[in-house]
């Protein structure tokens, strides 16, 4: 699939002598699975008519110095996720899995893909998932 219209400037990450103020193809690869779980999620809930009031997510991706081959080894998603008054926090916690299983980027990598979910209800304590 063809890129947007727009350029693309990326270099390589600042441990390896890249530009910090530029995006590198490993931030790529975690935007990719973060946004990937994202919209599975914000799609799952809008069928089950859960609605969504903000999504966050603190993701990071594990690059060991002595993998050999070089790789990335796991990636962690760690949404926060907050929806409305009157919505059932758990069964939108529930969806949060439903929506990693449909995520193909993560199904795509070698990669472990880990989620670990808070979701809470506006005004409400936060329900962790999974």
């Amino acid at each position: 699939m063809p890129p947007g219209d727009g350029e693309l400037v990326l270099s390589s990450g600042a441990a390896f002598k890249g530009s910090a103020a530029l995006a590198n193809p490993e931030q790529l690869l975690l935007a990719a699975v973060s946004s990937c779980q994202l919209l599975s999620y914000l799609a799952y809930a809008a069928a089950a008519r859960i609605d969504v009031l903000a999504y966050e997510d603190d993701a990071e991706a594990l690059m060991p110095a002595d993998a050999k081959p070089m790789r990335i080894t796991e990636i962690v998603l760690r949404p926060r996720i907050t929806v409305a008054h009157g919505a059932d926090p758990g069964r939108a916690a529930r969806l949060v899995e439903r929506a990693h299983r449909a995520c193909f980027i993560a199904n795509t990598l070698d990669a472990d893909v880990k989620v670990e979910p808070v979701v809470e209800q506006a005004g409400e304590h936060a329900v962790e998932g999974q």
